[in-house]
């Protein structure tokens, strides 16, 4: 899938899961579960709660998607803060 046709949204990671698996809190209010993307894991990026992250959801179920990167700044928008 081209990163370009993704659809991104920026969100909190609300619950850490097993397997690299994530539930993330978007800003309007849903929650998702999403999983670290490949070039994330090869890099051991690490993941804490109520981490700021970007999240490409799967065009086929809104419900599911990818943590394709980690903000800096802070906690995002629907997070704990």
């Amino acid at each position: 899938m081209d990163r370009e046709k993704q659809h991104t949204v920026r969100g909190a990671v609300a619950e850490s899961l097993p397997n690299a698996g994530f539930t993330v809190a978007l800003a309007d209010g849903r929650t998702i579960r999403a999983t670290l993307s490949g070039t994330l894991r090869t890099r051991h990026t690490r993941i804490a709660l109520g981490d700021a992250v970007i999240v490409a959801l799967s065009p086929w179920d809104p419900t599911r998607g990818n943590v394709i990167g980690r903000e800096r700044g802070g906690v995002a928008p629907g997070g704990d803060e």
